[in-house]
């Protein structure tokens, strides 16, 4: 589930639309939040939004340690954080 390229499509068509809804100069929180209530349906908690941006920093410098260029590095960034929302049991099972 984490790693097919369905999951992973999906994931880039969930990034960009968080990017969209959240405007070209949203604060990262902004987008986590948004991705969170479009996926579970519920604001992060505050440790899940410090986990989550602490996460989209480190992924997003590594993309530019790579010479990917910034707009690109954070939209990855966005990607892996909605691939990872979508491969959670909150997302996948009902209670």
């Amino acid at each position: 589930m984490l790693n097919s390229d369905f999951i992973m499509k999906r994931a880039a068509d969930l990034a960009t639309r968080v990017a969209d809804l959240a405007g070209p100069a949203a604060a990262k929180e902004k987008e986590v939040a948004l991705a969170f209530k479009l996926t579970l349906a519920r604001e992060p908690r505050p440790q899940e939004t410090e986990l989550t941006l602490a996460h989209m920093t480190k992924v997003e410098q590594r993309y530019l340690d790579l010479k990917t260029p910034p707009e690109q590095a954070a939209k990855k960034a966005l990607t892996g954080v909605c691939q990872m929302l979508l491969a959670t049991n909150e997302f996948l099972y009902i209670d």
